[in-house]
């Protein structure tokens, strides 16, 4: 049987988990989208990078949902959670430049990142092996997606 302590843990853990999965997603349909509408000079490239760092989101979202489940929790997200527990803006992609449309993608991998490193140094000693190395995954492929963005 599982200790208080360690019960309490794993709903917080789970909790926080599932508010990144709905941000990695809205980054995610964002990047998504982005890939779908962009048509400048450097097409090709931009194209590839959105379509690329959009994988790498999908692949991290599906990583959380997984944890979440391995923390013997469910994932549960209608329509109405997703709105509602959001911290991203929408975005409006229509006239934009592309050097809005990827500072916009990149001011987003820097939300989610912060908003991570912040919660992991909280918490670092209260999480499980597993979530600890999927958090610090998380915040590297963040920072490479980053730097991706800025060349």
């Amino acid at each position: 049987m599982l200790e208080k302590s360690t019960l309490l843990n794993s709903e917080f853990t789970t909790d926080f988990l599932s508010k990144i999965l709905v941000d990695e997603y809205g980054l995610f349909l964002q990047t998504k989208v982005a890939y779908w509408n962009f048509e400048y000079s450097d097409f090709f490239c931009r194209n590839r990078l959105f379509e690329i760092q959009s994988a790498k989101l999908f692949l991290i979202s599906e990583e959380i949902g997984r944890q979440i489940i391995a923390l013997g929790h469910y994932v549960v997200m209608s329509n109405e959670d997703f709105f509602l527990n959001s911290n991203l803006n929408a975005v409006n992609y229509k006239n934009w430049s592309k050097q809005e449309t990827t500072k916009k993608i990149m001011e987003t991998h820097l939300k989610i990142k912060i908003k991570i490193e912040e919660w992991n140094s909280l918490t670092k000693n209260a999480v499980d092996q597993n979530t600890s190395l999927l958090i610090d995954k998380i915040i590297f492929n963040h920072k490479e997606m980053i730097k991706e963005l800025k060349l």
